[in-house]
This record gives structure tokens, C-alpha cells and sequence, in this order.
């Protein structure tokens, strides 16, 4: 049995629609079938502060803690105590030889005759005294000294000048002979006798307590006034 053609297009309508019907099931289907997507969380950092008590999420929330520190300080004083010893041994001029020379250095320093000059000036004294002045004296030979006195006379000896001084009140004869010192020959001529001169020099020698001698004998005399 033959099939019209209308027939025929409705069972083509038919079978569309069911095809349809089908594809459309499985479609939504499949759609139920995709997994739920999930979502990640991720963990909190959390963080504890310091003072090992507080919890926060960023340590800049931590508390602030303030440390006062007290510090002690123990001063201890100590006393120093400085002993000065004054030496009493005479500075004695330094003799070095050198290829068969003699070479003396002499103490800039010079050195005073004060005491001595109060035994030789005074004519009561004992001649034990004026023994000892004079041992002191000589101990002190070859040293500066710088004296003052009146001068009692100006001797020349060919190229060599001398000058006289006084050094005790009221006596009439010099108690020093100053041997100058080259190109003192200057100074020299603008002085007389009574003139009141301070000079320096070399001790030599102490001599006597005899009035009509010298009581020093000095070299390397320059004058100071």
C-alpha cells in the first residue's frame, strides 16, 4: 500500500519533532551534568606582636611599647697625691773628649753667690765660716754667674780687658776680677769708675779672704747693663 504524499509529509513533521524533542533532552541533560565550580578561600596570616600577647592580621597593628631604661652611675673620686722631691746635688759642668780634645758644656743656668758674698763681706765672721763659704764657692766653679757691683777700676793687658768690681759696701779694693769677653771693648769705654754694672761670666776660681786679692776670679765676662 502506497503512502500519499501528504501523508508522507506529515510523517516527516512528526519525526522533526520527535528528533527535536531528543536533542533538546540531551542538551539539558548534559547542562546538569557540568560540577558546581567551587570557590577557594584562602587562609587568614595572622600574627603575634611582641609583647607575646596580642593577635593581629598585619603586624603594623601591633601595639606600641615603650622601653625606659634607667641607668645608674657611680662616680668614684680618687686623690692623687704628688710628692716633689727637690734635689740637692750640685749641676756640675759635662767634660767629654773627643780625638785627644776637651770639650766642656756648661749649665746655661747660672748660679747664685749670694751666701758667699755674706761671709766674705762680713769681717766678723769665724774662719771656720769663711772656710766652708769657700768650699760652697768652688763647688760651683765653671758655671755662669750673674753679678752686680760698683765698678773699681777697668785694667787693660795688651788685647785682654779686666773689670774690677766691688761687691762689699764701704770696701775700697775689688772683690771680683772679670776677665771680658772679645768686642766688649765698646761697651767698656762708656763706663767709669763708681758706675753700678751687672755682668756675666764664668766662675773660675774663689779665691781669698784676704782683701788685697780678688775673692773670684771670672772668664767670659759680657755685660748685662
Amino acid at each position: 500500500m502506497k503512502m500519499k504524499n501528504k501523508d508522507l509529509l506529515i510523517f516527516g513533521v512528526i519525526s522533526l519533532l520527535i528528533l527535536s524533542i531528543v536533542l533538546f533532552s540531551g542538551c539539558i541533560g548534559e547542562k546538569e551534568k557540568k560540577p558546581t565550580p567551587t570557590t577557594t578561600v584562602k587562609p587568614e596570616t595572622k600574627y603575634v606582636c611582641p609583647d607575646g600577647k596580642t593577635i593581629v592580621l598585619d603586624i603594623s597593628q601591633c601595639p606600641t611599647t615603650t622601653t625606659t631604661s634607667t641607668s645608674t652611675t657611680t662616680s668614684t673620686t680618687s686623690t692623687i697625691t704628688t710628692t716633689t722631691v727637690r734635689a740637692t746635688t750640685t749641676i756640675k759642668p759635662i767634660t767629654t773628649t773627643t780625638m785627644g780634645e776637651t770639650t766642656t758644656t756648661i749649665p746655661s743656668t747660672p748660679v747664685s753667690l749670694k751666701s758667699f758674698w755674706n761671709v766674705y763681706c762680713d769681717e766678723d765672721v769665724t774662719d771656720l765660716r769663711k772656710d766652708e763659704a769657700l768650699r760652697q764657692c768652688n763647688e760651683k766653679k765653671n758655671r755662669y754667674i750673674v753679678e752686680s757691683g760698683e765698678i773699681e777700676e777697668i785694667e787693660s793687658e795688651g788685647d785682654d780687658i779686666y773689670l774690677k768690681v766691688i761687691h762689699c759696701p764701704y770696701a775700697w779694693n775689688p772683690q771680683a776680677s772679670v776677665k771680658m769677653k772679645t768686642g766688649q771693648r765698646a761697651a767698656l769705654l762708656k763706663l767709669k769708675k763708681g758706675d753700678t754694672v751687672k755682668y756675666k761670666g764664668i766662675l773660675k776660681k774663689c779665691g781669698s779672704f784676704d782683701w788685697f786679692y780678688e775673692g773670684i776670679i771670672v772668664e767670659e765676662g759680657i755685660l748685662l747693663q
